[in-house]
């Protein structure tokens, strides 16, 4: 193992920690399998209302002991469109202030739908660099998948998160609460269509983990099918779309909030190609509304990702490396 890893007993997690790979040599950008079951039973039997709560159930469903910081948040642009042999794509662009520190995952838990995506590592308090550095304690690692921000399973269904700016959903009606990334991992690892994402949706109260920030997803699956998911007062609404930013699609919300230029250029870009584009060009269309680095707390792309949800691949790029694009296949 190229790090230590002293809370960590589980063979099998210790298998997948092993497979940590630094794609560039810069700790920007890693590779990881993992093998472990995901524990998501578990997580999702335990009520958890905010990143404190969140931190306290992975510790203890995990390693049983404390785990760094987390914290959660995410801008974005996310589109569908159709190749010429009828491949459904997706198109997601990650934006935030924070530096780059990504881990591209695929994850093959017991009794789950294989995955793949991105994760961000920012939110768990540990450093560019640090997953390979050779010192660092790396047993954090062991929850990446609850960092995921974007992915797809082996069905060819997609999710993303985006972040809105509203006050913060929190659902009482009695369900289960949740928070944005164990939402995401219950549909990555149990849905195969948006209709099956939904019921996942409505079986649980969703809670936003930062006070002031709101999200929605974007979910998508192999039969061209893509829609919204937001919150407005508490009340979870479905909007089809093949199109989302940063504000929001619900009647009496729409267009609160940010990201209508990215918006306006996909959309002239879908409405002009007639939804029809090739692997290249969604990538042209995400690098053309990426936001730029070197901007002291402003928002930066840092990955943009094709997913390929008919041939089960994602191409990244990650950092801006526009002509150094990576692609995955699911395991």
């Amino acid at each position: 193992m190229n790090n230590p890893a002293r809370y960590v007993k589980d063979p099998q997690l210790l298998k997948s920690l092993d497979t940590i790979t630094d794609v560039f040599g810069d700790g920007s950008f890693y590779t990881m399998d993992y093998f472990s079951g995901d524990r998501l039973d578990r997580i999702l039997s335990e009520d958890h209302h905010s990143v404190d709560d969140f931190k306290v159930l992975l510790a203890k469903v995990f390693v049983t002991e404390e785990m760094n910081r987390m914290d959660f948040g995410a801008c974005c642009s996310a589109f569908t469109a159709k190749d010429k042999r009828g491949h459904v794509l997706v198109g997601r662009n990650f934006d935030f202030t924070h530096p780059l520190f990504g881990i591209l995952l695929r994850t093959a838990s017991p009794g789950e739908l294989k995955t793949i995506g991105m994760a961000d590592m920012s939110f768990s308090d540990m450093k560019p660099g640090s997953l390979t550095d050779g010192k660092t304690d790396i047993t954090t690692a062991v929850t990446v998948p609850y960092f995921n921000m974007d992915g797809m399973n082996e069905a060819g269904l997609f999710i993303g998160v985006l972040q809105l700016r509203k006050a913060t959903t929190a659902q009482d009606s009695g369900k289960r609460k949740v928070i944005t990334t164990s939402m995401i991992r219950a549909v990555l690892d149990r849905a195969k269509t948006v209709e099956e994402a939904e019921e996942i949706f409505r079986s649980y109260d969703m809670q936003s983990p930062i006070a002031n920030n709101d999200y929605h997803f974007f979910v998508a699956d192999a039969s061209g099918a893509s829609r919204v998911f937001e919150y407005v007062d508490n009340v979870l609404n479905v909007i089809d779309t093949d199109l989302v930013t940063n504000f929001y699609l619900s009647k009496g919300m729409r267009k609160k909030g940010g990201g209508k230029e990215r918006y306006a250029v996909l959309k002239e870009l879908l409405n002009y190609r007639e939804g029809r584009m090739e692997k290249k060009d969604m990538m042209d269309a995400l690098r053309l509304v990426s936001q730029p680095s070197g901007s002291k707390g402003k928002s930066n792309t840092l990955w943009s990702a094709v997913y390929d949800l008919t041939a089960k691949e994602v191409t990244v790029v990650t950092g801006h490396r526009y002509s150094k694009a990576k692609t995955y296949k699911i395991l």
